[in-house]
């Protein structure tokens, strides 16, 4: 899923940018709005991304709930063929252009203690999916060029074809439906078998998997994680909160609740 990163001066856009090294300021918490394609808010560890892809036609509208660490898709997309029209995201981490320490991020993947509560919620139109889109990179010095490897985990989807195989896993109290296919670099997907948008994660859990299955090269480190809604159609809406708790590394008994 590669991304157009386009720096926007707050004073343009009503957001703020990811200009800064490390780690992202303190900004007022409240809520904003933005039509802008790629604009960008940061509050503390999280950047919320209002991404339409690179040559898709908007609008593209989001508000942005920085006390609830959620994004609201306000505007329908229209559906353009192709597959996805946008991925409006909360993220943390280091990813193109955003460096972001204060997440603990990135960090090598048997240190990872990264915690994901998610709360995607909403009804939409269309055809859509809400997704945990993590990038895998060599090192902490190459987090924000293009990644290696993708894991991605998909926890509720409308009308979107394609999710129903692969291997069942259990992590922690829930199974999830694991495949790899390359872009060329590895995407481990992993699909919950029984839908919820209320999810907790534990990152490292997931990596084990992706480890045991050979798809992780050794030494890699856990450069970023994204909650957000890739919309092929509609998704007027559709909210993803999701709040991180950078914990000391989890041992096997870590998973998703």
């Amino acid at each position: 899923m590669k991304r157009l990163a386009v720096l926007l001066a707050a004073a343009t856009c009503g957001l703020a940018t990811a200009a800064q090294a490390s780690p992202a300021p303190q900004v007022i918490v409240t809520t904003r709005h933005t039509c802008i394609p790629q604009a960008r808010y940061i509050s503390g560890i999280y950047v919320y991304s209002n991404d339409l892809f690179t040559g898709r036609q908007g609008p593209s509208c989001i508000t942005v709930t920085p006390a609830a660490h959620a994004l609201t898709i306000d505007r329908n997309y229209t559906g353009q063929g192709g597959g996805v029209v946008a991925y409006p995201a909360v993220r943390v981490g280091s990813y193109y252009w955003q460096a972001d320490p204060g997440s603990g991020l990135p960090a090598p993947n048997r240190d990872i203690g990264l915690v994901l509560h998610l709360a995607d919620t909403g009804r939409a139109a269309g055809v859509w999916l809400d997704d945990i889109d993590a990038w895998e990179a060599t090192s902490a010095a190459t987090a924000k060029a293009h990644g290696v490897a993708e894991l991605v985990l998909i926890i509720r989807s409308q009308n979107w074809g394609g999710l129903g195989s692969g291997r069942v896993v259990r992590i922690g109290r829930r199974r999830w439906l694991v495949t790899v296919r390359y872009e060329p670099w590895p995407l481990i997907r992993f699909v919950l078998v029984r839908p919820d948008g209320r999810v907790t994660v534990d990152m490292q859990a997931f990596i084990r998997v992706a480890a045991r299955m050979r798809k992780l090269r050794g030494g890699t480190v856990l450069a970023s994680a994204a909650d957000g809604t890739e919309c092929d159609s509609g998704c007027a809406g559709l909210t993803d909160a999701m709040t991180v708790r950078p914990l000391p590394r989890y041992g096997p008994a870590g998973g998703a609740s």
